[in-house]
């Protein structure tokens, strides 16, 4: 049986594992599923070396723009202290929510895509192409957290 770890990283990243854990995981009977939440003001190197199983396949997701951001790569550094390459999957912010935060989300792309070969971009731009536009906000980010679900399992069955 495969075996995964998912990453959470700040406040994107716990709904993200509150969601598989509720909805999605169930469904899964092939591959093991393990989860940890980090807090992007609380990174300990420590606590995460200890809590990450080296056999398992990591997956880091975190939202960006926010205070995740930079925590994204302090994390994705430590992982890499341990000879974990992490796969990472971030969700860009909406435009609407400035261009201060389109523009930290960019950098940190752009930081990771220099020092990762495992990175998926997903935008919350594209939030309204995956379900009916008429579906209220809760339920088309539950349809965002599916698709980045599909994509981890997916990548895990690789």
């Amino acid at each position: 049986m495969k075996k995964i770890t998912i990453v959470g990283l700040g406040n994107m990243g716990l709904n993200f594992i509150n969601s598989v854990n509720k909805d999605f995981k169930k469904n899964i009977s092939d591959i093991e599923i393990n989860s940890l939440l980090l807090i992007p003001k609380e990174l300990d190197k420590d606590f995460i070396i200890n809590n990450i199983q080296k056999n398992h396949q990591i997956f880091v997701v975190a939202g960006l723009g926010g205070s995740s951001s930079n925590a994204l790569i302090e994390l994705v550094d430590i992982l890499k202290t341990i000879d974990i390459n992490p796969n990472v999957i971030v969700l860009k912010p909406f435009a609407f929510e400035g261009k201060e935060k389109v523009e930290l989300a960019n950098s940190v792309i752009e930081k990771l895509n220099d020092s990762l070969n495992n990175l998926k971009i997903f935008d919350n731009n594209d939030i309204e192409s995956l379900g009916d536009k008429n579906l209220p906000m809760k339920e088309m980010f539950t349809l965002m957290d599916k698709n980045i679900f599909e994509f981890i399992i997916k990548k895990a069955s690789m």
